[in-house]
């Protein structure tokens, strides 16, 4: 079953309760304790990291750690409930000319009801604003698993480093 929501750009948030699609090995992986404390920190070293290997470029990096900072704020929060012991994962995969980031947790998920919440202020502060900026900036927004994993796909803005095989370079370091 699929659900979708439009955004006022015209982008779509779709919720898939299967799994999604294979993208074989990831490039980058990590898991982190389900603690907010932590949430930052995980963005600032996953977007030095996709900076210095030419998925994004400097200047789109901050549109880019928005969207991580709310996917996995939600992950944490709204999914594993900030269970320390719960761990979130993170798995970032290249497609050559995009790139996917792939956010699990394991919660109990949610119903395309959450895709047509309106956006309010609420008396802890501002809520249902994550899903809309995420589509902002990325080029699609999906959640799979019944809402227990996100992948935000990305169109590749940095220049990809090269595999020094991949570009005709033989040349080898030699040690004295």
């Amino acid at each position: 079953m699929s659900e979708q929501q439009e955004t006022s750009q015209g982008r779509q948030i779709t919720l898939e309760s299967g799994d999604p699609p294979d993208r074989g090995e990831a490039a980058h992986e990590r898991e982190f304790p389900s603690s907010s404390a932590l949430v930052t920190a995980q963005v600032v070293r996953i977007i030095e990291l996709l900076v210095a290997e030419g998925f994004i470029e400097e200047s789109k990096k901050n549109q880019v750690a928005v969207c991580f900072q709310e996917g996995l704020w939600n992950a944490v929060v709204h999914g594993n409930r900030e269970s320390f012991s719960t761990p979130v994962s993170l798995r970032i995969f290249d497609d050559g000319d995009e790139w996917h980031a792939q956010i699990d947790d394991r919660g109990d998920g949610f119903t395309s009801a959450v895709l047509n919440e309106p956006v309010e202020d609420s008396e802890w502060g501002q809520s249902g604003r994550g899903l809309r900026i995420m589509s902002l900036y990325a080029k699609r927004v999906a959640y799979y698993r019944d809402g227990r994993t996100l992948v935000l796909t990305f169109e590749r803005s940095g220049k990809r480093r090269q595999d020094p095989a991949e570009s005709g370079d033989t040349a080898t370091e030699k040690s004295p």
